[in-house]
This record gives structure tokens, C-alpha cells and sequence, in this order.
């Protein structure tokens, strides 16, 4: 269809008049979370028994949330403190196209000469492309119970819708009581029990495939008796410090006894050898060189 045939389209709605038979019906406080398939055109709102006005609609590829995106949660916060939204359904469908692999992608990114470097890394988050519809429902359902924006008065609920016989199933609830705090709430992960069921502190997978009723209020999941009391916590007394004795300082100086001195050995005088004088030349001589001899030594 070219933009031409859209104005033409346009033209004849005009004309008709269907413009003044629109009817719009109070709104119910629901908000619809599904993905963008041209296949849940009409047929979410008649296979959910909405009429027009009764509930807002976000559509996401995938009803994924990612890191890279949180126009879901920025939605979800505008209809609860805009509209006054109090519950909240998920709805993921079968033959989703967001449950394709990444190489798909990139090759289809290629053939519209778009390079591998114009998104993140990791392009299954970036894209939002989910593995399994059903696991990627229970995913939103618990990152919008752990969202700050979300009050815990506010119910969600996530199903799963068949394309081809419009069958609704519900998989999972997340509910509070109101009189709970925000940091009072335990999440748990989640624990895959068997195919149908599984329980968590505040999750219930049921088996139950009947149609849901969205004219009843759902069932709330009482959580009171699954949930583990938490001990009361007391602050452990404080282990006694004995410290290590502290030695005397010991001064740098000791005088210790003084040493009796050793008195020093005489030196004995050497004996003076006496020459008697002689008469005789050649004794004279003698004498005279012991004499010398003497002062040398």
C-alpha cells in the first residue's frame, strides 16, 4: 500500500462518518503488555473481551524488556500514576518472530549495508530476541514486580495466547498485599519445579489451561504461609579485648659495678754492673766497651 492509497483510505473513513459512531467505554484499570505482531491485530482485544477504551495496550517487539530499553517500565509508570492503572497483564503469544537467532539478524542487517558496529555487542539483548515466549513472559513479569516505579498494590499477570485458536492460558501471578513494604518483598529466583509447575515466594505456574475471565477479579495468591519467616535478628556482643601486657620501659643506661682495677707490675731496675778501675790499658778497654754496651741495652 503507497501513501497515496493510505490518504485515499483516509478519505473514505471521512466520508463514512464512522468517526462520530465511535464509542468509547470507561476504562478498567487494566494495562496490556504484548509484542508488535501484525498477527495480535483485533484479536488480543476480542480473544481478551475488551472493548474499546477499557484498557491501554503497550506493544514492544517481543514484550522483551532489555537494558538498552525501558519504555516498557516508563509506560507501565505513566498508566498506573496517569490512568490510575492498578493491574497489569503480560501477554506472550505462540510463533513469536522475536524467538529467531541472532545470525539471522546480522545477515539481514548485512543485505541492508547496516555494519555489525551500529549496535551493541551483544545483539539478542539489544534486539530483545527471546529463546522461549513462555520463559520470557514469566521475565517480565518479575522484573516489573522488582521495578521501584511499580507499587506493590498493583497486580501482575502473565498469560500466554494461542495465534491460531485464540486460547488463553494463564502461567503466572505476582501480587502483594498492600500493607507489605517495598523492602519487605523477598525475590526468589526462579525454580523450575516440573514442565507445569513451578513456586516461588511470590510466583504460582498453574496447569490450569481454561480460559481466563477477565470480567472476575483473578485469584490472588496468598503468599503468607509459603513465605519463610525470617529470624529476628539480634547484633552479636561484641568479642573482650584483653590487651597484651605492657612491658616497663627499660632506660638506655644501666650503671653497673665498677670494675676493680688491676695494679700494674713493677718494673725491676735492672742491676748497674760496677767496674772497678784497673791499671792495666787492656782491662781499661774491656770495661769501657761493657760500659757502652750496658747504655745501649
Amino acid at each position: 500500500m503507497s501513501v497515496n492509497e493510505l490518504l485515499d483510505a483516509n478519505r473514505k473513513f471521512l466520508d463514512s462518518g464512522r468517526i462520530n459512531q465511535l464509542k468509547f467505554k470507561p476504562f478498567s484499570g487494566w494495562v496490556v503488555i504484548s509484542c508488535m505482531s501484525e498477527k495480535l491485530a483485533d484479536l488480543l482485544e476480542e480473544s481478551l473481551g475488551f472493548e474499546r477504551g477499557e484498557a491501554l495496550f503497550i506493544r514492544t517487539a517481543g514484550a522483551a524488556f532489555t537494558k538498552y530499553d525501558n519504555s516498557i517500565e516508563r509506560s507501565v509508570a505513566i498508566a498506573i500514576f496517569k490512568k490510575d492503572a492498578v493491574k497489569i497483564a503480560v501477554v506472550g503469544h505462540s510463533d513469536c518472530s522475536s524467538a529467531s537467532d541472532v545470525f539471522s539478524i546480522t545477515e539481514a542487517m548485512k543485505k541492508h549495508n547496516i555494519p555489525r558496529s551500529a549496535v551493541p555487542d551483544d545483539v539478542r539483548e539489544w534486539m530483545g530476541l527471546i529463546s522461549n515466549p513462555e520463559e520470557n513472559v514469566r521475565q517480565l513479569v518479575r522484573t516489573l514486580r522488582n521495578s521501584s516505579v511499580v507499587p506493590v498494590s498493583v497486580e501482575i499477570h502473565g498469560f500466554m495466547l494461542d495465534t491460531k485458536t485464540g486460547k488463553l492460558t494463564h502461567i503466572v501471578s505476582a501480587m502483594q498485599e498492600k500493607e507489605l513494604k517495598k523492602e519487605d518483598i523477598h525475590i526468589a529466583e526462579l525454580e523450575i519445579k516440573s514442565p507445569v509447575a513451578f513456586k516461588a515466594d511470590r510466583f504460582e505456574h498453574s496447569s490450569d489451561t481454561t480460559t481466563a475471565n477477565f470480567s472476575d477479579t483473578p485469584p490472588a495468591i496468598d503468599i503468607s504461609a509459603d513465605r519463610p519467616k525470617t529470624a529476628k535478628y539480634t547484633q552479636p556482643k561484641p568479642a573482650q579485648y584483653n590487651p597484651p601486657p605492657v612491658p616497663k620501659p627499660q632506660p638506655r643506661y644501666q650503671p653497673q659495678d665498677p670494675v676493680p682495677l688491676e695494679p700494674k707490675p713493677v718494673q725491676q731496675a735492672k742491676p748497674k754492673i760496677s767496674v772497678e778501675a784497673s791499671d792495666d790499658p787492656f782491662q781499661e778497654m774491656l770495661d769501657k766497651l761493657k760500659r757502652d754496651r750496658f747504655k745501649k741495652s
